[in-house]
């Protein structure tokens, strides 16, 4: 079940199996970079331009969304653009994300979805 609407946006998430013979993932990924017992190997990937510019075309339709959005953005822009951290600082994190995309105090939009989508 979403936080928020249909955020977050967990496309590939890891599924955790009960532990049983032959369980390949017995715990959550960051459980087990904790303890150390995953290999520190590098790891590339990369996105495409506007990959997710389908779906904030779609979210962004909707005439409450971005309202709802710009207006609750320190609850909602973790959620939102997906920050889980430690820090206690995800509502400052979001909104320098946020600013650095938009410029500061541009509020998110139809108008501006193509800034935002690159977000992802």
């Amino acid at each position: 079940m979403p936080d928020w609407r249909s955020f977050p946006i967990v496309l590939y998430a890891p599924v955790v199996e009960h532990n049983h013979p032959g369980a390949f993932l017995t715990q959550l990924p960051e459980e087990t970079y904790r303890q150390n017992k995953a290999a520190r190997v590098p790891w590339i990937t990369g996105f495409t331009s506007y990959e997710m510019g389908w779906l904030f075309s779609d979210f962004l339709l909707d005439p409450t969304a971005a309202p709802e959005l710009n207006g609750n953005w320190d609850r909602l822009g973790e959620i939102f653009l997906t920050i889980r951290n430690s820090t206690g600082r995800n509502s400052e994190i979001a909104t320098r994300i946020r600013d650095f995309y938009l410029g500061s105090d541009t509020e998110i939009s139809f108008r501006n979805r193509n800034p935002i989508s690159q977000v992802k």
